[in-house]
């Protein structure tokens, strides 16, 4: 599975809270895989319309996803094995590249077989999905019935956004399209998704690898090249993250700016920026003060003081007293108002 981390959920969860704190949690489960855990069980599990919710696909799956197109991705870890220790039972995990992946539909059905040992959600119609071809693995991309759209011939690949898709050939990144085409020459060092039109690449200089980081040296200019693969403009050695409404972050010394589609300079790259921006503002760390959240001008907005904040979304934004195992989280709105009291 593309590398994404998993949120855990006590399963009791479900079954005593209102429909909007569960909305709140539907939010997480965009860019979580939403697990839910009792007794050391992994559970995959929707959101129903009635309340309180149900459970309504019984554990089964070593892993899951979160449901994209009607489809979500499911595996099993093939080295799993089970280990008792007086009367608690415990299970070893290997790394996901034991894993084999394959989809369900909301009934729980399984429609594609896990055979894949990587794969993507749906967007589009279009996964990424992997294989060991001749002892080697090979990306390429299915459609929602497992066929191969694109064969599997790539090192590696990245979903498709924006109608491209980011492989790694021979050392290097490019572009193909969904007829497989290749559209940009993989010729850059790194790349990232599309994003607003543009994608971040760095130019030449050591190759970060696709799984896992092979070189953290900044020995070549970062930049953003449009669809064709023109440069539009560079952003010097540091890195940059994609285009986030309108705005893209870009690291010089350690501290981090914000430039726009033209490459123009927003805000100053003199601040500890941890986020890119939603929902309008963005998370910072500010000197004295800890966590807080700044809008587009720059301007800092709000000084929580918590430990630990995510994004906003909605007009909420998740907030905790520490980063701590257990600490206690809940939510404010943008004007700083706590919404949902911190609780365990």
């Amino acid at each position: 599975m593309a590398r994404r981390a998993t949120l855990i959920v006590p399963a009791k969860l479900f079954s005593n809270q209102s429909m909007t704190e569960l909305r709140i949690f539907r939010k997480v489960s965009q860019e979580f895989p939403l697990v839910v855990t009792p007794s050391l069980q992994r559970v995959l599990a929707r959101v129903s319309s009635t309340r309180p919710a149900r459970i309504l696909i019984q554990p089964q799956w070593n892993v899951v996803s979160h449901f994209s197109e009607g489809l979500a991705a499911v595996g099993y870890d093939q080295t799993k094995q089970e280990v008792k220790i007086g009367n608690r039972t415990f299970y070893t995990s290997a790394s996901h590249t034991w894993y084999r992946w394959g989809f369900i539909d909301a009934t729980g059905d399984k429609v594609i077989d896990t055979k894949f040992v990587d794969i993507s959600e749906f967007r589009d119609g279009v996964a990424m999905a992997a294989i060991h071809v001749m002892s080697e693995r090979k990306y390429g991309f299915i459609d929602k019935q497992g066929n191969w759209i694109i064969h599997p011939q790539f090192e590696h690949a990245n979903q498709f956004s924006e109608g491209l898709a980011r492989i790694f050939v021979k050392g290097k990144y490019g572009f193909i399209d969904r007829n497989g085409q290749i559209v940009i020459n993989p010729r850059f060092s790194w790349a990232r998704d599309f994003s607003e039109g543009l994608a971040c690449v760095k130019t030449g200089g050591d190759v970060i690898n696709p799984v896992g980081m092979s070189s953290t040296r900044n020995n070549a200019d970062y930049a953003f090249i449009d669809k064709s693969g023109k440069v539009r403009f560079k952003v010097g050695r540091g890195g940059c993250q994609s285009f986030s409404e309108g705005l893209a972050r870009y690291e010089v010394d350690g501290n981090y700016g914000f430039v726009d589609g033209a490459g123009k300079m927003v805000i100053d790259p003199k601040i500890n920026a941890l986020s890119d921006f939603s929902d309008g503002l963005a998370e910072v760390i500010l000197p004295d003060v800890g966590l807080g959240f700044i809008d587009k001008t720059g301007n800092v907005i709000l000084r929580p003081g918590l430990g630990k904040l995510d994004d906003f979304y909605r007009g909420l934004a998740k907030v905790c007293e520490s980063y701590e195992e257990g600490a206690k989280c809940g939510y404010i709105d943008k004007t700083g108002k706590v919404i949902w009291k911190p609780t365990r």
